[in-house]
């Protein structure tokens, strides 16, 4: 585009600001559409890109803003050119001179196949055809007006009338608009629902639209809904809604996510009822294509808002559906007709026209239009309709623009076309592929930004737009389905060889081994993960592929306790990803490596290295690894005795694993929390929140969850003194907690002859070692991912039993004592006890005891409990909060005894 004025020069002396002005309004009109503008001393030149969609409209919203500033100027002007067209930057000068010679030079001019394009929006004058003109214009067409933007013969539906007046003759507030597609359903509820809400909003879950599965739902917070809702209560649902946004393109769920949706409904439903009621206002919900809705979402909500839901009578709900079969009574038959809809819609409202409207004159419509519907089509797959004006804005297309064709298009009904092929696809030619990558852009870019999760319906999605997936998003997919737990669709497409198809052949043996391997390790038992690493992992080149795959085998080596070859494979991948865009695969190396180290009894290390592990995450937003991170470091904080440090990180972990959609993580972190409390002397606290965790879990808990919190209840309620819990049946309990915590509590009670038979049956009976999970909340004891970590089962269980066992006998009489001492002594003499056991002083404190019983020498007595109370203090003095540190040496039944004893031996 080139534009100038007559006498520019005197014009600028005399009237600046005008020129200015005239001037800023066309350059800001270019580059609104896309153009890249460059000012100069005579003319404007615009540069825009052809090959964009929506072209012609483009050009025509830059004539509309160049006619209406120059309407508001052109008095004070003396003349003007404007002229469109292709490679006319090199003869721009010799063509503005030529038009100076005719009629003053004033008008716009257009190029004939610019001219063929802007047809539909501009009525044009004939070339020039005298001799003055010369040939380098004698193609160009004068532009004399623009046409109205008309609908282009938009539908109207014949039937919205007739439905709305059923409608309004019916005493039915919830009903369904059974019918064919096409006919104005959708319109006439609209339509309906303003009779009765006037300017207040209809709240709109439109089922089948944006995606396949639960983001229907928080899709309904559009921009009306959203200007009603408080700012505390919009705060939340954002929160809630951009978890469920990354899920999408997903039509599998995990049961939070179900739960985390149905929270979300409920919040915006009671906010939006709520506030019309307080208007006098009865509500309307609307729910569109039912026969759509992916069944998580139906029953999301139909669970809310079933027939028998007594509350909020006042409410509309009405529902459009493809049509059923016809019958004889609507009523009668809703059931069979709606399934579980039914209990929503006791009223069908069937609609049965003898012909359907047709579609505007597809030979009318400009190829700009085809292109932004098939766009906009494309988009509706993905996308809530709200968002496709931002969508096209992020590529650079002009919203004004967009919002006019978008107006035409559900005008024409474009927009409602759902079966293939899409809108325009035939017409498009090379325009389709075009589109095409647009929306490709806008779903990566959203993958990018940690919006949107990548996963197999992302390959999928991505597929069908014509593009394979990259090297690294086919491992990330794979990867982030199996953590979510939500890889059916992945599973049939491996198992019906479909998935090559999606990622290609190349590194298909690398995926297939990784799958094989992490779906074991986060989701199998230990037959499970041995049988799937009884292979070799392949030979891979890629260097993110090869990181995983040492990192899994790495992960499995420390599951069988070999610590050697773990760290020899988890020190290459850390060397590989630290070469790696982002040091991908980085954090989870550095929580491998911790626990290697931790394993070895470096703790230092290893906390300095789950530090590492968290930042890395955190700086690569990989939140399931932060929160993994942060359950172990917690782990790590209480073996070195920071109990408070260790609540923080517990504290963390749960909230991020919450975040990232692990609930199973969060109900192992918020168990590790209570056992925190308990370790600290916190009993009621641990009581309460072993009783919330079980009645009120992030997940479905597992038996053997279930199982260990009922047991750790009773230990708690056994330390504070009451018998509120009932004791486990150790019965369910072959090899866990609860068999211990039955010979603490028979200690406790006084009953020592039964302390000493339980201990004596369980000693027998203690493995030497047990797998150890990594990778999977492990509810086999509650000392697993932590202690178990550090020690081996059989030494750390059986120090403890032992302990009971000997300080039992002690009380039964001068014939154990002897067998006692010699018991307790071969703990504390054991040069692998050390002070991160959190028993340590415990240990020493029940030599000190049986010293007592046995009579022992005060200076014996005094030698015992200052080495009890030493090692107490150590660890007392790692705890870096008062509050806790006063509960660890008071509150706690063991340690609050090793005080009071070392005071009387003037210890304190």
């Amino acid at each position: 585009m080139l534009f100038s004025l007559q006498f520019q020069s005197q014009l600028r002396r005399t009237r600046p600001s005008l020129i200015t002005s005239l001037e800023n309004a066309i350059i800001r009109a270019a580059e609104t559409s896309g153009a890249k503008v460059r000012a100069e001393h005579r003319c404007i030149t615009a540069s825009f890109d052809e090959n964009t969609i929506g072209f012609g409209l483009d050009i025509r919203l830059v004539l509309e803003a160049v006619l209406q500033a120059l309407k508001r100027t052109d008095s004070e002007l003396y003349g003007h050119a404007c002229i469109f067209g292709q490679d006319i930057a090199e003869d721009g000068s010799a063509m503005l001179r030529q038009l100076s010679r005719i009629s003053g030079g004033t008008g716009i001019w257009c190029s004939e196949p610019l001219r063929r394009l802007l047809d539909p929006y501009v009525v044009f004058d004939e070339p020039p055809g005298n001799d003055a003109v010369e040939t380098l214009l004698s193609t160009y067409w004068q532009i004399r007006e623009l046409k109205t933007l008309i609908r282009l013969g938009a539908l109207s539906s014949p039937y919205g009338e007739q439905i709305q007046s059923v409608l309004s003759q019916g005493n039915g507030r919830r009903v369904v608009l059974m019918g064919p597609g096409y006919i104005g359903k959708r319109e006439a509820l609209s339509r309906y629902a303003g009779t009765i809400l006037g300017d207040y909003p209809p709240l709109v879950i439109r089922f089948g639209s944006g995606g396949t599965g639960l983001s229907c739902i928080t899709d309904a917070l559009s921009p009306p809904i959203r200007n009603l809702i408080p700012p505390e209560k919009l705060e939340t649902l954002d929160a809630m809604g951009a978890f469920i946004f990354k899920e999408r393109l997903e039509d599998e769920f995990t049961p939070f996510a179900i739960r985390k949706t149905g929270h979300f409904l409920r919040i915006l439903l009671e906010n939006y009822i709520g506030l019309a009621l307080n208007r006098g206002i009865s509500p309307v919900i609307l729910l569109e294509d039912i026969h759509l809705a992916n069944p998580a979402a139906a029953q999301v909500f139909i669970d809310y808002y079933g027939l028998n839901n007594p509350e909020n009578t006042d409410v509309h709900i009405y529902g459009t559906c493809l049509s059923a079969p016809a019958s004889g009574d609507p009523d009668a038959e809703s059931k069979p007709v709606l399934g579980s809809w039914a209990a929503v819609f006791p009223r069908i409202l069937r609609v049965s026209p003898e012909f359907l409207a047709s579609p505007a004159d597809s030979s009318q419509i400009p190829q700009d239009l085809w292109e932004i519907a098939y766009a906009a089509a494309l988009f509706r797959q993905y996308f809530p309709p709200f968002l496709f004006l931002r969508l096209f804005e992020e590529e650079g297309k002009n919203p004004a623009m967009i919002s006019r064709a978008l107006d035409m298009l559900v005008s024409l009904g474009l927009l409602e076309i759902t079966e293939d092929p899409l809108p325009g696809e035939r017409r498009l030619g090379d325009g389709k592929d075009r589109i095409q990558k647009m929306v490709q852009n806008r779903l990566l870019a959203l993958v990018k930004a940690g919006k949107l999760r990548p996963g197999f319906k992302l390959l999928q999605a991505l597929t069908d737009l014509g593009l394979p997936a990259s090297e690294e998003l086919a491992l990330e997919a794979l990867r982030r389905d199996l953590i979510n737990g939500t890889c059916g669709a992945l599973r049939r497409s491996i198992e019906e060889s479909r998935f090559e198809e999606l990622v290609g052949s190349s590194h298909i043996p690398a995926l297939l081994y990784i799958f094989r391997t992490l779906e074991s390790l986060l989701w199998g038992n230990d037959g499970d993960i041995s049988a799937a690493f009884g292979e070799p992992p392949p030979e891979e080149e890629v260097p993110s592929y090869k990181v995983r795959l040492l990192s899994y085998v790495s992960s499995y080596k420390l599951g069988i306790h070999d610590t050697d070859k773990a760290v020899e494979l988890i020190k290459e991948a850390m060397h590989i990803s630290q070469g790696l865009p982002g040091n991908r695969g980085l954090a989870q190396a550095y929580r491998l490596f911790s626990l290697v180290n931790l394993s070895k009894g470096r703790l230092s290390d290893s906390i300095e290295y789950f530090s590492f592990a968290m930042e890395q995450a955190e700086k690569s937003e990989d939140f399931e690894e932060y929160a993994l991170s942060a359950y172990y470091a917690a782990a790590t904080q209480f073996l070195f005795g920071n109990i408070a440090k260790a609540e923080r990180l517990a504290l963390k972990a749960e909230e991020t694993a919450l975040s990232a959609g692990l609930s199973a993580w969060a109900d192992r972190a918020r168990f590790l929390r209570g056992k925190l409390l308990f370790e600290s002397g916190r009993y009621k606290e641990s009581l309460d929140m072993f009783a919330e965790l079980r009645h009120n879990p992030f997940s479905a808990l597992p038996e053997a969850a279930v199982d260990i919190l009922e047991a750790w209840a009773y230990r708690s309620a056994v330390f504070l003194g009451s018998d509120e819990i009932p004791a486990p049946l150790v019965t369910k309990f072959p090899n866990t907690d609860a068999r211990f915590f039955e010979i603490e509590a028979s200690y406790l009670a006084g009953d020592y002859q039964r302390t000493v038979e339980l201990s004596d049956r369980l000693l027998g009976e203690l493995p030497d070692q047990e797998f150890l999970f990594i990778e999977q909340p492990d509810w086999r004891s509650g000392f697993f991912q932590g202690e178990l970590l550090l020690f081996s089962l059989k030494e750390f269980r059986s120090s403890m039993i032992s302990a009971y066992r000997a300080l039992a006998l002690c009380r039964l009489g001068k014939a154990g004592r002897e067998d006692a001492r010699r018991s307790i002594e071969l703990i504390i003499q054991d040069e692998r006890l050390s002070d991160m056991d959190p028993n340590s002083a415990f240990y020493f404190f029940a030599y000190y005891c049986i010293l007592g019983e046995s009579g022992a020498l005060e200076v014996d007595m005094d030698t015992a409990v200052s080495m009890a109370y030493k090692r107490l203090q150590r660890r007392a003095s790692r705890i870096d909060d008062a509050d806790i540190n006063r509960s660890f040496l008071s509150r706690h039944y063991w340690n609050g005894a090793l005080s009071r004893a070392a005071k009387e031996h003037k210890l304190i």
